[in-house]
């Protein structure tokens, strides 16, 4: 017993050990300041590239790369954007990262072909510089599209009201054309690259990133920490793409995927209502109207499309009962096609589902859930396979005389039996009830 003493000691003197290294390396990393951003500065460009609707996701995307070329001690963010426009809520938020930035938000639009519609109209406007690449343009900013509903005139002419002042406010902030703007918010004006540049709505007009730098050396901008003179010529530029988790948003956040998602959640449900016991189509069903409730929070969308798409599916679900001779099918999926047009109605093209999907996705769901349901009904009214109840009606044959009771042979063996009627040795029988182990049996006529 005394010699366990110094084995125990090593144990309580080993464990003591690690625990002491274990509270020294979690402590350390906190206590050492990066060694990057301090004393090696990177004094580079960050990049962002985003093209898409504007929303809770390119909002993160704006605020992830901030967050990084703060922590890299960057000279600028360039954020090189191509959008139709969309939501107010996400497009306010942005405009406060940028004028909250102590670094220069330079918004670039770009490449050839990309426009800055819309809520992209305010986030330009609101930028440190403002550049854009030739064959772009820039415009057609009215509230409608930033809210994605068709409000009644009074509240429309609110809408325009407080979005040719917030944008009024934007230009006379950083010295751009506040007229241009104004009317851009209320009559949807849209002008070219060279025109902007000519009007003062963009301060630079650069085919390429390099050529952009190169034009904005010297130049002064105001952030949140005072005037800052620019010199990126020969600075390092780092592109900052979209996180994995970001991307997989960004294609949630289209309409025709929430439509689709949605569409698929309500089939894997009324598959396990319809055939239960397969657990999967329930789980995966959920799932999809979960991830479908959640995207359509990443875009405008009418709550009546979603309530014409759900009696669809009720008309469809009643067919099955009622006999309307092809009444509810009809409305059933007129109701689909409705509600899917319906759903983005009012918001740009790039917000809006394609008409040739809803008419797909619609016939192939009246023609799934016609399928299925109708197959379902037939097995439910199906006679019972086990039990008592499955040999009523087969046939067997009397070993001995039922008068009233004895013995039948039935499926190679015996069973002790009941006649209402005496009947002679091998008679055919039909069962007619089963009372335990008892069945009842008359005679085949």
């Amino acid at each position: 017993m005394e010699s366990s003493h110094p084995k125990r000691a090593r144990t309580m003197f080993s464990l003591k050990t690690a625990l002491l290294f274990i509270l020294v390396a979690s402590v350390l990393p906190m206590a050492i300041p990066p060694f990057a951003s301090g004393a090696n500065p990177s004094q580079g460009v960050l990049v962002l590239d985003y093209h898409g609707a504007i929303n809770p996701v390119s909002d993160q995307y704006l605020k992830a790369g901030l967050q990084r070329a703060r922590q890299e001690n960057d000279l600028a963010l360039i954020f090189r954007l191509d959008t139709p426009g969309g939501l107010s809520t996400s497009m306010r938020s942005m405009v406060k990262r940028i004028f909250a930035s102590p670094l220069p938000v330079i918004v670039y639009v770009a490449p050839s072909g990309s426009r800055a519609a819309s809520a992209g109209v305010f986030i330009l406007y609101a930028s440190s510089l403002a550049a854009m690449a030739p064959g772009t343009n820039v415009g057609s900013a009215h509230p409608v599209f930033l809210q994605g509903e068709h409000p009644d005139l009074v509240m429309a002419r609110k809408l325009e009201n407080d979005a040719a002042a917030y944008i009024q406010s934007l230009a006379l902030k950083r010295g751009r054309n506040a007229q241009w703007a104004v009317e851009a918010v209320r009559k949807s004006v849209s002008i070219g690259a060279p025109e902007a540049l000519k009007t003062g709505v963009i301060e630079i007009l650069a085919p390429t990133l390099s050529s952009l730098l190169s034009q904005a050396e010297g130049k002064t901008v105001q952030t949140a920490s005072g005037p800052v003179a620019l010199h990126l010529r020969s600075a390092p530029v780092r592109s900052f793409p979209l996180s994995t988790g970001l991307k997989v948003l960004q294609v949630l956040s289209h309409p025709q995927i929430a439509y689709m998602l949605m569409i698929l959640g309500f089939w894997g449900l009324v598959f396990e209502l319809s055939q239960p016991g397969g657990v999967f189509p329930g789980v995966f069903g959920g799932i999809c109207l979960a991830i479908s409730a959640y995207a359509f929070q990443l875009f405008p969308f009418h709550w009546s499309g979603i309530l014409l798409i759900i009696l669809g599916l009720v008309f469809l679900l009643l067919e099955v009962k009622v006999p309307s001779y092809g009444v509810l099918t009809a409305g059933g999926l007129l109701s689909l096609i409705l509600g899917g047009l319906v759903l983005g109605a009012g918001n740009p093209p790039d917000l809006q589902i394609p008409v040739s999907t809803v008419i797909v996705v619609a016939v192939v769901t009246t023609l799934f859930l016609s399928v299925l349901i109708r197959q379902a009904w037939k097995t439910f009214r199906l006679p019972h396979l086990t039990g008592p109840e499955s040999i009523v009606g087969q046939t067997a044959t009397t070993l001995t005389s039922l008068d009233p009771e004895g013995e039948v042979l039935f499926q190679g063996e015996h069973w002790r039996a009941r006649s209402d009627e005496p009947l002679a040795p091998n008679t055919p029988v039909r069962l007619v009830h089963v009372d335990g182990l008892t069945l009842h049996v008359q005679r085949i006529k």
